[in-house]
């Protein structure tokens, strides 16, 4: 079955899970240095701009359960790769290709859009590692002054919900069973001899 990726929104549109905004302003905290160890304990925030994805679920959105939205920054393949030289450079394809296997779990690959004119033209990562809470009347801000790009269309958005979750709930396990010892037990159990 064919399911489109994206649908065009207009600005009369609810804010729901999956709408990709552009230019939404975070907050980040600037520590002092002199904040650790010292007497200092005030904190500067500084306003960014971002481009990024609404997570909250669309069901909490609707039902007027939420008064902030967790949004994670997107940003174009392209910009990606300009911005992680370290990460892509000279090995692009093995990158873009462990992310989309789902062995980066910091990051998701999400497709271009390109229904109904919508103005993005590469492909998407979504970054985990970066989560913003910002308040819902500067989401309905940003989307009544236009920032917002498409909005990503399910199944795919409750993929992006399920790679979020994912990143979360990791486990690092302080050891794990030798693959080798458990292969030659489970062919001896097999065969009779254990």
């Amino acid at each position: 079955m064919d399911f489109p990726w994206y649908r065009s929104v207009g600005v009369d549109d609810d804010v729901s899970q999956g709408d990709i905004l552009r230019d939404c302003p975070v907050v980040r905290a600037k520590v002092p240095d002199n904040m650790i160890g010292g007497t200092n304990t005030s904190i500067e925030g500084i306003i960014t701009f971002v481009d990024g994805i609404v997570m909250t679920q669309a069901c909490d959105l609707a039902n007027k359960k939420v008064k902030n939205v967790v949004v994670c920054p997107v940003m174009r393949l392209n910009d990606f790769v300009l911005n992680n030289p370290d990460l892509c450079g000279g090995k692009l394809k093995d990158v873009v290709m462990s992310i989309l296997g789902g062995k980066m779990p910091a990051l998701m690959i999400i497709n271009k859009p390109c229904e109904n004119g919508i103005s993005v033209d590469d492909y998407m990562i979504v970054d985990f590692r970066d989560i913003f809470s910002v308040p819902l009347d500067i989401i309905k801000s940003v989307v009544t002054n236009d920032g917002r790009i498409c909005r990503l269309l399910p199944p795919y958005r409750e993929a992006v919900s399920h790679a979020f979750a994912n990143y979360f709930a990791r486990v690092g396990l302080p050891s794990v069973i030798d693959k080798s010892i458990l292969s030659n037990y489970v062919a001896g159990l097999a065969s009779g001899d254990n």
